[in-house]
């Protein structure tokens, strides 16, 4: 069992691999290899949405017994570090993909281990396994993959934070508009070349709420349906204003916005103990699906 970079050679087993993950999670699509191949070549969705973090090398490794692909992982790592770079990643490595074989524990358990290796050897204090390159942009690994949760916890990672994926769709009856909004003024920051689509309510120059959405990455592009989904990125209402249904109101306005553009379905996060983001998802008609959990190892 040898842990080797990857190389063309190996793009159909890993695609395969890959597929084998992300159908089991919404929308369930299965990426054909020129897409793979494309997501390979982004370091990490972070640097397409904020471009001024720091710049980030990549490294996808594979595990390779008696001539089969058994599992693989895609990592990056800071290799410049710019003044308005986010915190942290200076000494955090990012696991944006991982996969392997349900049956093969060793060969995760191998590559978890070089992958710690190739981390330490960089001078990064922590392996943070968070947003999932292959994915829609969900955060972690679904719960679904219990193989590969168990590896990390064999590895020595503990979980960090936990996401449940909500689905609905944009065909909403409108909300009525809370009556301490007549009084405040919205905006739409729109950003079509990083797929970007936020309102935002002001109490004169004060933010009081925002509903971000964010388009489904481009390698998806092949996907049957791919313009028919979007992911509600962040929905935040400040502390003052709370508990008057200004963030139902602002996600019943981007669902209306987005069905305009023609978007059908959308994907919701939230952290499964925050009841009160749950319950606006839920009054619009959305549906649990399954939940995600970050890990992270110290090193």
């Amino acid at each position: 069992m040898n842990c080797i970079p990857f190389s063309p050679r190996w793009l159909p087993d890993l695609t395969a691999l890959i597929n084998g993950h992300i159908v089991q999670v919404p929308p369930g699509w299965a990426l054909m290899e020129h897409q793979v191949a494309a997501a390979l070549a982004i370091p990490s969705l972070w640097a397409v949405h904020y471009p001024e973090t720091d710049e980030l090398g990549t490294e996808t490794l594979c595990v390779v017994d008696q001539e089969c692909l058994v599992a693989a992982a895609q990592w990056c790592y800071p290799v410049a570090r710019k003044p308005t770079g986010l915190a942290g990643l200076p000494v955090t490595g990012l696991v944006s993909c991982i996969v392997g074989e349900p049956g093969h524990v060793t060969a995760l358990l191998f590559l978890l281990e070089v992958l710690t290796e190739r981390c330490s050897a960089r001078g990064c204090r922590e392996l943070n396994i968070g947003r999932y390159a292959f994915g829609v942009g969900w955060l972690g690994i679904p719960r679904t993959w219990t193989h590969l949760i168990l590896g990390l916890q064999r590895s020595g990672f503990s979980q960090s934070s936990r996401w449940g994926i909500m689905t609905g769709a944009t065909d909403i009856s409108p909300v009525s508009v809370p009556e301490c909004v007549a009084s405040m003024r919205s905006a739409w920051q729109v950003n079509e070349d990083a797929l970007e689509w936020s309102l935002r309510l002001y109490a004169d120059d004060r933010l009081v709420g925002e509903c971000s959405a964010w388009g489904i990455p481009r390698h998806f592009a092949a996907c049957d349906g791919y313009a028919d989904w979007i992911t509600i990125e962040w929905l935040g209402v400040e502390p003052p204003y709370r508990r008057r249904g200004i963030g139902r109101w602002l996600l019943s306005e981007q669902l209306q916005g987005q069905a305009r553009r023609g978007v059908t379905r959308v994907i919701l996060w939230t952290e499964p103990d925050n009841r009160a983001a749950r319950q606006v998802g839920e009054s619009l008609g959305f549906h649990d699906g399954p939940e995600c959990w970050d890990f992270v190892k110290a090193l």
